[in-house]
């Protein structure tokens, strides 16, 4: 579908010529701009309750080739939209052709052009308002020409939907009934001049239907067809249109009112026209933008790359579109639109929206709490966030990474709000998981070790308890290295609760349990073959040990297990040609087998090999998963090795920023699923949902050395060569908000909250800083600190900017600077 759509797009160019086709890309802030013909699939959107991904032309998907299609509802996973198309003709019908797409954070836009005639086409979902369900073209003229223009708008409706035409005050528009007794409205700035329904082939297979994916129209099940078209005469004062889809799941006879409702407002004198109708659309468009701003200015990270800086806001405007409301509340997803809730995806998604949205992430936290423990302490792999009655599975296995891992991010959470009432309500079952965990080393017919032992002897992923669990034909239970060390860990990390809560006996027998458990790892876990001097992939179920070498020699690092320089000397293996893996643009990632696995069982770099049907290996016996290189960026910079950190993060962003991103299946500002291990094609999802929040946790952690405990906060700055500074603004702990600046020179570290740091540490009033108001031009870090006889004003900047530092009081100009590239710049003045 996408290779059609571009063909007819080149031809309309050669039939009517005109468009004034860009050539590269462009980034602007946090914005892109790409030609269309080097697009393929557009951006993701969603709220607490819908979900809709774009092609690059600004459409709504309707390719069933992947999930990604129309408009799904969060909380009874129901189609609203299966798809959704906006064009433009002239009077005389040629055609506006799409030749620029821009992506922003509140929104997605395709400039189409015919001749002098310009038009931007916008789409954008509202974002924690009152009007969720709903979604909206916004389109506005941006050339001279005051010509009519035709909108033709196109709609596929689940089979079944009736349309119906109807007036109010004096406006006709359509409404929707759906099957399940749901209603919807479509509204359009001006007249219907036609519209139309029909019955078409849909992209569902029919229950019980055997014939392949992407078979015949025949074996489909049945979609409504809605097309309309409507008039625009572009002029001063009347410059912009929108089109509107909202419906509610609410059934009687009050909901049409409500839906008119939030396409303008209904009880003002001007309600219906088509003013008050655009009026709101651009309002909703406005209040989105406000909102992601809140969020982007909540612990931004501020470092001396801009690609960093772009990636980490970029990872939260991910995580933000994908805050879903299901059934039992909010919950997240590693597979949009649908309602599967994962243990250990939902756990990298809270270790970054625990440093800027708390509030969701302990709503999530509930969830996983309420629904995914077991009586045993166990917690499940997955279950259904939405469905009646709710489903879960373990996947039969005894133990896997879940268990240990919601407890890190219970920890984590904790350690940076102080939420005492989550602290309290979860404690007793954190002890019962740590207990559990405990137990595990006593079961397995061959577990002579003392280990962490997972029993299951099946395949594929009931018998794969860590990451890397979707294999075909393959079993890594016994003690796998990961698991056992991510057990020791969250031992830890639940003594440290145990301290918080005051019961010092339980404190001291998970510290020992927790030594023990390490002991046990370096005694048996260790391998010192030829092929693997570092740590056993594995014992298996048989108690024989195996030395595949596999990326999944981090976990001894990234747990604190290894020795310093076994550490070192892992990581450096990790960043070798065996497994790093890039391309001539800087993106790269870390190959989940190291290619000198070539020729042992499994080895692929290909994700998907020719002629392997549906059992491919997802990219976990060779592939590039992005995780792995982020974890290895935590790491390196806890062993002093930044240098890696960001090698690692400045790679795994740039899959996403390719200059052709339909060639690598990648969407701008999108984190990439998993990639080919030779030439980082992405195979997966443009969008792969757990890995913003792994961006977040590992960016701040790695640069700023951040480490939260109960007890407080560690800061240990770990600063890349050529890197003077690095600071962090407004970080939400424990209700304050907490601004950090690193200086490398004297290994200073200005901060607004007390912390634990081995650097020499100058505490400054948060409050200082409300007496100044800053105004960029750019993207500026500044802080005011205390100086002899005055203040001094720090700014730092990746890219060149500028400012001027304002009296909040009298108004009046204080400092004005400039900041080049990279630079962190300091200026004292006098308060008077």
């Amino acid at each position: 579908m996408r290779e059609r759509g571009l063909f007819y797009v080149l031809v309309a160019v050669l039939l009517w010529g005109g468009p004034s086709f860009a050539t590269q890309k462009s980034i602007s802030g946090m914005e892109y701009s790409y030609p269309v013909s080097r697009l393929g699939e557009g951006h993701s959107f969603g709220n607490s309750y819908i979900y809709v991904t774009l092609d690059g032309k600004t459409d709504v998907q309707s390719d069933r080739r992947t999930p990604r299609y129309g408009l799904r509802e969060s909380t009874n996973q129901h189609y609203y939209l299966y798809g959704w198309e906006v064009s433009l003709t002239t009077a005389g019908g040629g055609p506006l052709v799409p030749v620029l797409t821009t992506f922003a954070p509140a929104f997605q836009q395709s400039r189409l052009e015919q001749g002098s005639i310009a038009v931007d086409k916008k789409f954008l979902v509202p974002f924690e308002n009152n009007y969720l369900r709903s979604a909206h073209y916004l389109l506005e003229a941006a050339g001279d020409d005051h010509q009519e223009l035709f909108i033709h708008s196109r709609w596929l409706l689940p089979k079944g939907t009736r349309v119906e035409r109807v007036e109010w005050k004096d406006h006709k528009y359509l409404v929707l009934n759906f099957p399940d007794r749901a209603q919807g409205i479509v509204w359009g700035s001006g007249e219907i001049a036609s519209f139309a329904t029909r019955e078409v082939a849909g992209g569902e297979q029919r229950p019980g239907d055997s014939s392949a994916a992407g078979g015949s129209n025949a074996s489909r099940v049945p979609e409504v067809e809605l097309t309309a078209t409507y008039s625009w005469t572009p002029k001063p004062g009347g410059r912009a249109y929108a089109l509107s889809f909202a419906y509610s799941l609410d059934k009687g006879e009050g909901v049409r009112t409500t839906l008119l409702n939030t396409l303008f407002d209904l009880f003002s004198p001007g309600a219906g026209s088509w003013s008050s109708h655009i009026a709101r659309v651009q309002e909703l468009l406005k209040e989105t933008h406000r909102t992601f701003d809140r969020y982007l200015a909540s612990a931004q990270l501020w470092t001396p790359d801009a690609v960093i800086n772009r990636g980490y806001q970029w990872a939260k405007v991910n995580q933000l579109r994908l805050q879903q409301v299901g059934r039992r509340g909010a919950s997240f997803t590693n597979d949009p639109p649908s309602d599967i809730t994962v243990g250990r995806d939902t756990v990298w998604y809270l270790m970054g929206s625990s440093y800027y949205a708390q509030t969701w992430s302990r709503k999530l936290l509930d969830l996983w709490f309420q629904w995914g423990l077991e009586t045993s302490g166990k917690f499940v792999e997955y279950f259904a966030a939405s469905r009646e009655p709710i489903f879960r599975d373990d996947y039969g296995l005894n133990i896997a990474d879940n268990t240990p891992l919601l407890l890190m991010a219970a920890h984590h959470y904790y350690s940076l709000t102080g939420d005492l009432g989550f602290l309290h309500s979860v404690y007793p079952s954190l002890l019962h998981s740590a207990n559990y965990i405990l137990d595990q080393r006593k079961v397995g017919t061959n577990n002579r070790f003392g280990l962490v032992w997972c029993t299951s002897t099946d395949t594929f992923v009931r018998g794969l308890p860590v990451w890397r669990n979707a294999i075909p034909g393959y079993n890594l239970c016994g003690a796998p290295t990961e698991l056992n060390t991510e057990c020791y860990r969250s031992l830890l990390l639940v003594a440290e609760l145990a301290q918080a809560m005051g019961d010092e006996p339980n404190r001291l027998r998970l510290e020992d349990a927790a030594q023990d458990l390490r002991v046990a790892i370096n005694a048996h876990l260790r391998s010192h073959t030829q092929a693997n001097p570092f740590y056993y992939l594995h014992i298996n179920t048989a108690g024989e040990p195996v030395d595949d070498v596999t990326g999944d020699l981090l976990f001894p690092v990234l747990c604190g297990i290894s020795a310093p320089a076994i550490s070192r000397s892992i990581l450096k293996e990790l960043f070798s040609d065996n497994f790093w893996a890039s391309t001539a643009d800087g993106a790269g990632g870390i190959r989940t087998v190291s290619s000198a696995q070539r020729g042992k069982w499994g080895y692929q770099a290909r994700a998907k090999p020719p002629g392997s049907g549906p059992n491919w290996n997802y990219g976990l016996l060779g592939g590039v998963w992005p995780n792995l290189a982020m974890w290895a960026a935590r790491a390196a910079a806890a062993q002093g090795m930044p240098d890696l950190s960001l090698k690692a993060l400045r790679g795994t962003f740039l899959l996403s920023e390719r200059e052709d991103p339909a060639i690598y299946h990648v969407v701008p500002g999108e984190f990439p699923g998993y990639c080919n291990g030779d030439d980082l094609v992405e195979q997966e999802m443009p969008l792969s949902p757990f890995l913003p929040g792994i961006y977040i946790w590992s960016s701040l952690e790695s640069f700023l050395g951040i480490t939260p405990h109960p007890s407080g906060l560690e800061v240990n700055p770990s600063l890349p060569t050529g890197w003077d500074w690095v600071g962090v603004s407004n970080l939400p702990y424990r209700g304050r908000p907490l601004t950090i600046l690193a200086i490398r020179e004297g290994k200073t570290l200005y901060t607004t909250v007390p912390l634990q740091t081995q650097w020499k540490q100058i505490q400054i009033s948060g409050s200082l800083q409300e007496k100044f108001s800053f105004r960029p031009k750019g993207s500026i870090f500044w802080l005011v600190v205390p100086a002899d006889h005055g203040y001094e004003l720090f700014a730092s900047a990746a890219e060149p900017a500028s400012g001027k530092l304002i009296d909040s009081e009298s108004r009046r100009v204080l400092v004005e600077l400039s900041v080049p590239a990279g630079a962190l710049v300091r200026k004292k003045f006098l308060l008077k």
